[in-house]
């Protein structure tokens, strides 16, 4: 999956620079348009759904930057850097786009290809020894992964994935309701029936009323 990234920056130097480091660190980022001009990047971003948007804030006014702020949702991501920036931190540049990505989707292999799949297609991990399964949303068979269930649980969001007991980790936008009858157990929406560890009831509908 390409993920859609645009460049504003009305040095041209810097602006190149960014757009080959990206092409070599992360060929996951599809480059759609590198401008100088604030306003033709806002038009790219609204035509094109961009997932990322890297802007030099010295290029933008108080009114582009505040336009900006208001059109950021969470299908996309805003890096906001100064005139320095590209000197002082280029190198650590490919660390902090990775760590964007990483809070929205995770790495796969599916049979012999690395994808970076959306944390809203996963429906669960399940424990498999010490490995894990991985049930898609576009996939009736599950993803056999070599990392423990343990180093998802302390990679993902907790917000967003809930753990009923040691075996599963559960995306809660997949959750229909709780059961309460002989024990508690997680409904999913697909009507797969998961157990509550007992200890962990209050803690799961704490979670879900979140929602």
């Amino acid at each position: 999956m390409n993920h859609k990234t645009i460049i504003i920056d009305n040095n041209k130097q810097n602006a190149t620079r960014l757009e080959q480091l990206m092409q070599q660190q992360m060929p996951q980022l599809q480059i759609i348009g590198n401008v100088q001009s604030p306003n033709e990047g806002l038009k790219l971003l609204q035509n094109h759904k961009a997932q990322l948007l890297f802007v030099n804030m010295a290029d933008l006014t108080g009114e582009q930057f505040m336009q900006l702020k208001a059109l950021q949702q969470k299908s996309f991501s805003i890096i906001f850097v100064t005139p320095t920036f590209m000197e002082e931190n280029l190198s650590q540049l490919t660390k902090r786009l990775f760590k964007i990505y990483q809070q929205k989707q995770i790495q796969l292999r599916i049979g012999k290809t690395l994808k970076w799949i959306p944390l809203k297609n996963i429906i669960r991990f399940q424990a498999n020894s010490n490995y894990t399964k991985v049930y898609l949303t576009n996939s009736e068979e599950s993803v056999l992964t070599s990392k423990t269930l343990k180093y998802y649980a302390d990679k993902l969001d907790k917000d967003i994935f809930i753990r009923p007991h040691q075996s599963h980790l559960v995306n809660k936008n997949f959750v229909h309701t709780i059961q309460s009858q002989k024990g508690f157990h997680l409904i999913l929406k697909d009507g797969l029936k998961i157990r509550i560890a007992r200890r962990k009831v209050r803690e799961i509908k704490q979670h879900l009323v979140k929602q």
